[in-house]
């Protein structure tokens, strides 16, 4: 976050500085530099990251639990929780972390309950679009239960979107003039909050 804020703040006033005094190409030569140093660095420290190999598509197994809570919404959830298809405790499921049963988002438990000639079977010989397990129920679960966060950032991305664009379009009108110095438009973003600025009633 730290990178993100420092970086967008150069992106407003710094860069803002060069297109206006110096030309856009300046501007794009210099974002041209920073994006390959970035991916100089990147690349030097591959050796230091740590590979998880990919275990089939994550929004695959989300979607499989909505379509089988969806196809189980007439059978009855069980009183007893181990009548849910769950992985035994010694086997994990490709390796995954086995998630323990939550009483929250209960409609959810649909998608691991057995039809009655699924009982004795797995969820891969019927197919995972009608049996699913604990654990991918309560993965789906998480990324739910994260809709508010990820709705919530809207708001800064709207804030975001009018600081880094109309205030620097705003300065344009704007008369940047303290007695004999002027205010440079690039750094109206960081100013306004301070510096009372008014527009150019010569405009």
């Amino acid at each position: 976050m730290f990178c993100f804020t420092v970086g967008a703040m150069l992106a407003v006033t710094f860069l803002v500085w060069i297109s206006d005094n110096q030309g856009w190409n300046w501007s794009f030569g210099v974002c041209f530099a920073t994006v390959g140093l970035a991916i100089m660095l990147l690349t030097m420290g591959k050796q230091f990251y740590r590979y998880n190999v990919p275990k089939g598509n994550p929004l695959t197994r989300i979607l499989q639990v909505f379509v089988a809570a969806f196809r189980n919404r007439n059978l009855p959830l069980p009183q007893n929780k181990e009548d849910l298809h769950q992985i035994r405790s010694g086997e994990p499921e490709n390796g995954t972390d086995i998630l323990q049963r939550t009483d929250q988002f209960k409609f959810l438990h649909r998608a691991a309950i057995p039809r009655p000639n699924q009982e004795a079977s797995t969820s891969s010989t019927h197919g995972p679009w009608s049996l699913c397990t604990i654990p991918q129920v309560e993965e789906t679960k998480i990324i739910v239960r994260m809709f508010p966060i990820i709705l919530s950032t809207i708001f800064m991305n709207t804030c975001m979107a009018q600081l880094q664009t109309f205030t620097i379009q705003q300065s344009i009108t704007m008369n940047r003039k303290i007695g004999r110095l002027s205010n440079p438009r690039a750094f109206n973003t960081c100013n306004s909050s301070i510096i009372p600025t008014h527009p150019d009633p010569s405009l």
